[in-house]
């Protein structure tokens, strides 16, 4: 009987649990998936403009999403009563339904002009025809052990599931189940494209007698010597472009993909495309908010799942080395000028990136005759056989002798001061920050002096390697000099490596190397106040005033509420109670009463009492002589008188 008012109370909870309803919005149909758990007998009605599905239970719709995928041209509503789930058309539309094995229902409203069912919908029944029996009972494991070929599976799960790793093998097991149960139900936002056939190439009529004089050999030291083709001016380059990939990467910590805000919506799509996600990165590139890397982001989105024209891309290919690469993954694909772009590119993704990038460029590159790139690429990605088509190496399965192998390429770039040399040295650095290795001094003395040849992009990318080198070392001092130098050539440039020192300074879990670095840099401006604060703040919490003052004094601004605060702080340490109250003299508020209360109280004036002055005594002398005068004057004064009278 214990267990009466537990059952008592978990039984209404089941009852209640709501049934989630999703849309998605596609070419020629709108598609409504109810996520039955246990579906109901229903019944399906048109009448007009409506659709009503009515079920023999009262089932508790949750409706809260449902309009965030669709505009509303074909469904304009959906609402709920006790029993029915109420779709209102905006159209004479089609209407077909779909029950899933999993035990929900597919309904599609299609275009009036349309006889028969949706092509998304037939495909979805297609697929679960040919699987013969319900996907619950299907194991994942099956698809883990063989080749995985879903068109509906976007980014890294269409390429062969063969990781060794177990917690590999069961995540695969899990997303597979999940992606395969949503592209039945059609709202994977996946597009059903099919996979390329590229025929193997036969040779032309009379090909085979071409003479040896029309045969030219081509060399290595031929291509070096002709150098590489043209760099752009900068300023032809798409903002977005010029980033890192660690810039990529980093990205805001949540994605939002609901925000309204185009920056946010623009860095969530940009960690979404660089992770494999190009898909959902076009679906939150929302029109109505363009900024001028909206063109830019959605053909790069657009490249990460399939190869297309990217003639945005194409024409921007020498921008940097994201640039470079996904202009190797168009179609068709253009050949970079510097093959030392790509290796920089792949070498700073993560493991299973340069797997999935890795893999499709070497494909691209074979596919136009760039043998030569592809291997450099795939000594990059970690290959131990440039010829082997198998599935890549991650770079925890490389020993010591295959990583050597893959260096020795680049290496042989810088030590012939080839084109590509500051592109080899600087995909080389990025491979021992990527293996949290440190940085040979011989290279970075190497790379200081092609720092000096070079300009332009391999310039720029150089400089960001060496930068990120000496991040990774808490050399604060060499990176710091490096600004000074990019700030004789960019003002912008060194704005931005500034505040990356900065923040990594902050970063430093160490007080003694906080210290020591926050020494180096506490002089500069810098224009991120969020950052100024955080310095100045934890200066304080170590005892050290004055850094916190040189800090918060380099700023050329007028200071904020926060800034002063901290400012009034730190003089009250050091004892400066004249600047201290000066500051705190025109603010208000609970902690400016508190750091008041810190000043020392002003000194009690005394009041002096006024001495009468005694009265003064005239000499005799001084009297006798004066009275003689003033009766002398009088004479004369007389005898004046008597003469001027007529």
């Amino acid at each position: 009987m214990r267990w009466l008012p537990l059952l008592l109370a978990i039984i209404p909870a089941i009852a209640s649990a709501e049934t989630r309803v999703r849309t998605a919005e596609h070419e020629t149909f709108t598609r409504v998936v109810i996520d039955y758990a246990v579906r109901p007998d229903y019944n399906l009605e048109i009448n007009e403009r409506q659709v009503q599905v009515q079920t023999d239970k009262v089932v508790h719709y949750d409706l809260s999403d449902v309009y965030r995928r669709i505009d509303r041209t074909r469904v304009t509503q959906l609402s709920k009563s006790e029993a029915a789930l109420l779709i209102d058309l905006g159209c004479d539309c089609t209407v077909t339904q779909t029950e899933l094995p999993s035990g929900g229902l597919v309904i599609d409203i299609g275009d009036p002009d349309r006889t028969a069912r949706p092509i998304r919908g037939s495909e979805a029944q297609q697929e679960l025809t040919a699987l013969q029996e319900p996907p619950s009972e299907v194991s994942p494991a099956s698809l883990v052990n063989s080749t995985v070929d879903l068109p509906m599976i976007p980014g890294l799960l269409t390429r062969e599931a063969a990781e060794p790793s177990p917690m590999a093998k069961t995540l695969r097991e899990s997303l597979i189940a999940d992606l395969l149960d949503n592209s039945i139900s059609g709202v994977s936002l996946a597009p059903l494209a099919k996979q390329p056939v590229i025929a193997d190439a036969k040779p032309e009529d009379g090909a085979g007698s071409i003479s040896t004089g029309q045969i030219a050999v081509d060399t290595r030291s031929g291509q070096y010597a002709r150098g590489s083709q043209r760099i752009p001016a900068r300023a032809t380059c798409a903002p977005v472009l010029l980033l890192s990939i660690p810039d990529w990467l980093a990205g805001p910590k949540t994605l939002d993909p609901a925000s309204s805000n185009p920056e946010i919506l623009n860095s969530t799509a940009k960690k979404l495309i660089i992770n494999g996600f190009g898909v959902e990165a076009a679906a939150i590139l929302d029109p109505s908010m363009r900024t001028s890397d909206d063109a830019v982001l959605l053909e790069l989105a657009q490249l990460v799942d399939a190869p297309i024209e990217a003639p945005l891309i194409v024409a921007m290919s020498e921008c940097g080395d994201l640039a470079t690469l996904f202009a190797a993954l168009a179609d068709p694909p253009t050949p970079p000028a510097r093959p030392g772009a790509l290796v920089a590119a792949i070498s700073s993704l993560p493991n299973q990136l340069r797997n999935f990038y890795g893999d499709r460029v070497t494909k691209q590159m074979r596919k136009i005759g760039q043998i030569e790139t592809a291997e450099l690429v795939m000594a990059a990605v970690g290959r131990t056989d440039p010829a082997q088509t198998g599935p890549v190496l991650t770079p925890n399965e490389i020993g010591p002798s295959d990583r050597r192998r893959g260096n020795a390429d680049l290496e042989m770039e810088i030590a012939l001061r080839t084109p590509d040399a500051p592109s080899a040295i600087a995909a080389l650095i990025m491979g021992y920050i990527n293996r949290a290795e440190p940085v040979p001094q011989d290279i970075f003395d190497q790379a200081s002096i092609i720092l000096r040849e070079s300009e332009g992009v391999a310039r720029f990318e150089l400089e960001r390697a060496m930068f990120d080198a000496w991040i990774a070392e808490e050399d604060v001092q060499s990176a710091n000099t490096l600004i000074f130098e990019v700030a004789n050539r960019s003002k912008e440039e060194a704005v931005v490596l500034r505040e990356r020192l900065a923040k990594s300074v902050l970063e430093f879990s160490s007080d003694a190397d906080f210290l020591r670095g926050l020494a180096v840099i506490a002089v500069e401006p810098l224009a991120n106040a969020e950052l100024r604060i955080g310095l100045a703040d934890r200066s304080l919490q170590l005892a050290m005033p004055h850094l916190a003052v040189a800090i918060l004094m380099a700023n050329r601004g007028v200071p904020s509420r926060p800034e002063r605060i901290l400012l009034a702080q730190a003089h009250l340490d050091r004892q400066d109670w004249a600047k201290a109250s000066d500051i705190l003299g025109p603010m208000t508020g609970a902690d400016v009463d508190s750091l008041r209360a810190r000043l020392p109280a002003p000194p009690v004036s005394i009041p002096v009492e006024r001495i009468a002055e005694p009265a003064e005594r005239v000499p005799p002398t001084i009297r006798a002589r004066s009275s003689k005068l003033v009766s002398e004057t009088e004479s004369l004064r007389e005898e004046w008188s008597a003469f001027l009278e007529p």
